[in-house]
């Protein structure tokens, strides 16, 4: 066990844990959390789906067996990190709601913390014998099902407390907290049973004909790929199927995370989904450096301003995305909660779109020169650095809120929002021949 715990925090020091940190970050902000069962579950599982998909990336599951490890073991393990994040992440969240200062926001109950407890036990003990099931397929298909069951069962409690005029079930949390236990106990002999069928039926398997015919396209589409620009597209190519590939899993629950915090401000709403184009180029970047693309580019003719260009261009894409997600899931969710579409929104999403264009252009060159490990806990602190400004910009809605301290600007912030905007794009694209120059650096001394 000692030497599993070991492998799992080597191999992830790079890659999923800085991911643990965000991900922490969140949790400790001061937001409702445990006053519904989707967002503990949500932030409480995350980490496990990382490192469940990170083991699928290095095929751990084809070189386990191999080794002198028992299929209880390599189960258990995942199990008692699986324990942990149940245990620890509601406790955290209350912290986060205990210090918040809003009005808005209850002071979270023991009963709370625990039936979020007992929920991310029911989580893991319904998704974890599925994804032992299947550790050679997508580990993401099981986990986006479990999650859309658990949000379906949110629907259908608020429902119910609607009609019952508000009547709580957190009085049942002590009943929710020893199912999900022994459920989550009774889960793990299944898991290892799945698993060892899993792995002794993995052996000898032939590729099916859909498998053939998929490999047979991508080939006849990478071959179409020619003209001017052909350097820069196989790049984009390249990524669009690392997106498709290995980071849905990670989108699709963040994005919806982004959607559920917004802050409504009077006249304006903001909303957090913009970050995306921060955080899709370091994760291909982290993810061409596990696989050892970074070394392997130096031998195709692909030019550096191809190189840095495609890093770019999909954090423009991701931003340009999260802001008209951000603007369209505005007319969806405020008319579903019988409420107006704030008319003065377009100047929070100008400072948005602006920081993050400009921690885009900082971000890239400094992982060009310091490498992703390094790179990571600078844009750590360029994501800090944001929130920092966005709740800020919250004193509007709580004047009694900790992190507001330019309350009397305002006004100010508001009229230079389109300066913040163009200031945002000046930056990042004056950074594009200093990114260039780093990573023509970066290769001579590779």
């Amino acid at each position: 066990m000692k030497a599993l715990f070991y492998r799992t925090f080597y191999v992830n020091l790079g890659s999923t844990l800085p991911a643990f940190l965000i991900i922490l970050l969140f949790c400790i902000l001061p937001l409702p959390w445990l006053t519904s069962i989707f967002l503990p579950v949500l932030m409480g599982s995350l980490p496990m789906l990382f490192l469940l998909q990170r083991d699928q990336k290095d095929r751990w599951y084809d070189l386990a067996p191999m080794l002198p490890l028992s299929p209880r073991e390599l189960v258990k393990e995942k199990y008692f990190l699986a324990g942990i994040c149940a245990l620890c992440y509601p406790w955290i969240m209350a912290f986060g709601q205990t210090i918040a200062s809003y009005d808005e926001i209850p002071t979270p109950s023991l009963d709370m913390t625990l039936f979020a407890t007992g929920a991310l036990f029911l989580f893991f003990a319904c998704f974890l014998p599925l994804a032992f099931f299947q550790t050679a397929k997508r580990i993401w298909v099981p986990y986006l099902i479990v999650l859309a069951l658990f949000y379906a069962i949110e629907s259908m409690m608020i429902s119910w407390q609607r009609q019952h005029q508000g009547l709580s079930i957190l009085h049942d949390f002590l009943w929710v907290l020893i199912l999900g236990a022994l459920l989550f106990l009774v889960s793990f002999p299944l898991s290892m049973r799945l698993y060892a069928h899993q792995r002794s039926s993995a052996f000898g398997a032939a590729a099916s004909p859909f498998h053939r015919w998929r490999d047979r396209t991508s080939a006849a589409k990478a071959v179409r790929v020619l003209g001017k620009n052909a350097s820069l597209r196989a790049l984009l190519y390249k990524d669009s199927i690392l997106i498709r590939k290995k980071m849905l899993g990670f989108l699709i629950p963040a994005a919806y995370l982004l959607v559920v915090i917004r802050f409504p401000m009077g006249n304006t709403d903001l909303c957090f989904l913009p970050l995306l184009g921060l955080v899709v180029p370091l994760q291909l970047m982290a993810l061409d450096e596990q696989s050892r693309w970074t070394f392997a580019l130096r031998l195709y003719p692909h030019s550096p301003w191809a190189v840095v260009l495609s890093r770019y261009i999909w954090g423009w894409i991701f931003t340009l995305l999260g802001g008209a997600l951000s603007v369209g899931s505005a007319y969806l969710l405020y008319p579903y909660e019988q409420l107006a579409v704030p008319s003065d929104t377009p100047f929070f999403l100008f400072w948005m779109v602006g920081i993050v264009l400009a921690g885009l252009g900082i971000e890239i060159p400094l992982l060009f020169r310091t490498g992703v490990v390094h790179g990571k806990v600078a844009s750590l602190a360029i994501l800090l650095a944001f929130l920092l400004v966005i709740l800020n910009l919250l004193a509007e809605f709580n004047p009694s809120n900790p992190f507001a301290a330019f309350a009397h600007f305002l006004p100010l912030l508001k009229a230079l929002s389109p300066l913040a905007l163009g200031v945002g794009l000046a930056v990042n694209l004056l950074s594009i021949p200093l990114a260039v120059r780093e990573y023509r650096l970066s290769a001579a001394a590779a």
